[in-house]
């Protein structure tokens, strides 16, 4: 009776463990599902990231991303993996588990101006050079406003790529 009892007392605790972990992942695509629909851009969350030639580990590799918070830009899905886009045009699948729908900015060209206003005659608190990351906190019709070394400042979009032309960020 005692043996058939703890028996039974496992069989519910992996069945409880089971529920967890599937509902726990299908949360989690949920969410990042929810972020692709909403901006098609997302980041790297990790630092170091493989870009394949297809949707799974037996694809070759085409990039390895050594950047955390990288935008990219989401073009279809596939069971767990992203086609995705970066900043140079190269295309590829990455695993979801390595993405965030966090949003982040890579500044497109040399030397922009962080204004503190949006506008072009607003002062200027930094230039940022072509390749920096900054996380998006705001975006206006035209200007957006980054967090960049704990300095926060708006940039034209023109110079942006991590956000669409049309996109407002609240």
């Amino acid at each position: 009776m005692k043996t058939l009892k703890n028996s039974l007392n496992k069989s519910i605790l992996q069945i409880i463990f089971f529920i967890i972990l599937i509902t726990s992942t299908l949360f989690y695509d949920i969410n990042i599902s929810k972020a692709i629909s909403a901006n098609k851009f997302v980041s790297l969350d990790t630092t170091e990231a493989y870009l394949r030639v297809g949707p799974g580990k037996q694809y070759p590799v085409l990039w390895i991303y050594k950047r955390k918070h990288l935008p990219l830009k989401v073009l279809e899905t596939y069971k767990d993996w992203f086609k995705v886009e970066d900043h140079s045009g190269s295309i590829g699948w990455i695993k979801k588990t390595l993405i965030s729908s966090s949003r982040w900015a890579f500044i497109k060209n040399d030397l922009q101006p962080l204004k503190i206003k949006p506008s072009l005659p607003s002062r200027s608190i930094m230039i940022a050079e072509y390749g920096v990351l900054g996380k998006v906190l705001i975006c206006k019709i035209d200007w957006c406003k980054l967090n960049i070394e704990n300095k926060s400042g708006w940039i034209n979009k023109i110079h942006l790529w991590g956000v669409h032309p049309e996109e407002k960020i609240k």
